[in-house]
């Protein structure tokens, strides 16, 4: 014998058992919506429901005539430990002539697979089993494996002449920026020789400037 009990948000629940379902929620005082009997009233139904099976039986192998048979079940609970503490069971049908037979059609129903199960006490074993993870996301491959060389970054080049909008600029040496713009004037053209060295431009002829 095989139940499922699946979630289905808020209070309420659904059961599988062989090719039927139904619906498990609890009362609005409880926090539910009240769509569906609760746990409990299950139970007793289940236990009402085995009981009279094995009543009508007992009627059946001694030839006890039972119509409009009904089983009503009321459950007193401990309010302080959450559970039941008393079950009164009251049988109605009509034709029912039990005679001499009353005690021993009760102990057959008291006999049910339910009641019994109740008064043997079974163990119950609770085992978690973790539902798979989801795949874990793309991430950086580790460390062992090879990573991709990104393409070298394009260079940067300083003209000294009308620059080119089209060739991007490289930024200047810290020996550029030391030096200061008007040291050509300064020094009489001396820097203006240095610069001129260092971008690859032929050197100026200091003889033109003292002519004039």
């Amino acid at each position: 014998m095989r139940v499922r009990i699946d979630y289905l948000g808020g209070k309420r629940f659904k059961a599988y058992c062989r090719q039927h379902s139904f619906n498990i929620d609890l009362p609005a005082v409880k926090g539910g919506s009240d769509s569906a009997p609760n746990p409990a009233e299950y139970f007793l139904s289940s236990l009402g429901a085995c009981m009279s099976l094995y009543g009508l039986k007992y009627c059946e192998n001694t030839g006890i005539m039972c119509e409009n048979l009904r089983v009503t079940l009321t459950a007193e609970f401990d309010e302080s430990a959450s559970y039941i503490t008393k079950i009164n069971c009251v049988l109605t049908a009509s034709s029912l002539n039990l005679g001499d037979k009353k005690e021993d059609f009760i102990n057959a129903m008291k006999q049910c697979l339910v009641g019994q199960t109740i008064a043997m006490k079974p163990q119950i074993v609770v085992n978690i089993e973790e539902i798979a993870a989801k795949p874990a996301e793309v991430s950086e491959p580790p460390e062992s494996e090879p990573m991709v060389e990104e393409p070298p970054k394009e260079k940067k080049i300083i003209i000294n002449v009308a620059k080119d909008e089209g060739v991007p600029e490289e930024e200047p040496s810290q020996a550029a920026e030391d030096q200061p713009e008007d040291a050509g004037t300064e020094s009489g053209g001396g820097t203006d020789k240095a610069d001129n060295s260092s971008s690859g431009a032929p050197p100026q002829d200091d003889s033109d400037d003292e002519g004039e």
